[in-house]
């Protein structure tokens, strides 16, 4: 059964640091009274077929490519032919797992600009040291700008392929805003996307964690990520500090009641947890989350 919209879910991630079996994730979520789950892309295979053999929920997003295979570091926006044919084909085969088990949505990451690497690890070590500028952010976001055609028109391969996947599976594409400035795709990357896109079931995942880190290193700020991806049927909420996603409400730096006042009042939300957090720790988090931003409001 799909979920309907206002759902919300709690992603599978908070499995991984406590090594969790099937069965105390099942329990887990319970728990957490989650009315739905998110299926995270670094789940292996036998947790993820033993999952989707006792669920009992609806899945809300299953992220691609999932399960973990050694194929899952491919990425899909390559300019390496090879490498983003073998990505696709594995984002596929998620398309269709998530038809299958009438999962709502199809969670993408189109990948990175390799070329910037090197840009990326010298601004972020300047910026944890203090010594980024505002003209520093300027820079590096102009850089940006000027940066990832190949990359983009690769992502656009792709999503024409998995658009089709898509609407033959009854599935919602979703594509996930990056926490890093090298990460595709960008606000106005997004939008050409998905003007090349209209009519398909293509959309934007909003990770409002995500959209911290760009703003604290003075690249973008934060409204042009939100303006870009927050009318979004799916959301994954939480609050950040700098480079850590994923962490409860208060925690962090983000207002999450004002940033959920301004999200579409039917979106979907999941809540993917920090993994330096407890178990425990992860519940409680999700929990909290539900008294910040009702579905219902």
């Amino acid at each position: 059964m799909k979920p309907p919209s206002g759902t919300r879910a709690l992603s599978t991630a908070f499995a991984h640091a406590a090594t969790l079996s099937p069965s105390q994730i099942l329990d887990a979520i319970g728990r957490a009274g989650a009315g739905a789950v998110v299926l995270d892309a670094q789940i292996d295979p036998v947790r993820f077929n033993a999952l989707v053999g006792s669920l009992d929920l609806p899945i809300l997003a299953i992220e691609a490519p999932c399960p973990e295979t050694r194929e899952s570091s491919a990425q899909l926006c390559s300019s390496d032919r090879e490498e983003a044919r073998v990505a696709l084909a594995a984002a596929e085969a998620t398309v269709r797992r998530a038809g299958e088990l009438e999962a709502g949505f199809v969670a993408l990451r189109l990948g990175e600009i390799r070329a910037l690497g090197p840009d990326w690890q010298r601004a972020r070590d300047r910026w944890l040291r203090g010594d980024l500028g505002e003209n520093d952010g300027r820079a590096i976001a102009a850089l940006r700008e000027r940066s990832g055609g190949r990359e983009q028109d690769a992502a656009l391969r792709a999503l024409d392929r998995l658009a089709r996947a898509a609407e033959a599976a009854g599935v919602a594409l979703a594509i996930r805003n990056g926490r890093r400035f090298i990460d595709v795709p960008t606000a106005r990357e997004l939008d050409l996307m998905l003007a090349e896109c209209a009519g398909a079931p293509v959309g934007p995942l909003f990770d409002v964690a995500a959209a911290q880190l760009p703003a604290a290193m003075g690249i973008w700020p934060f409204a042009l990520a939100q303006a870009a991806f927050g009318n979004a049927a799916l959301v994954y909420f939480s609050d950040a500090c700098g480079p850590l996603c994923g962490l409860p409400p208060g925690a962090g730096e983000l207002d999450l009641a004002a940033i959920a006042a301004a999200l579409p009042k039917q979106a979907s939300w999941a809540y993917a947890p920090w993994s330096g957090l407890t178990v425990d720790e992860s519940l409680a988090a999700f929990t909290s989350l539900c008294r910040t931003w009702p579905p219902s409001a």
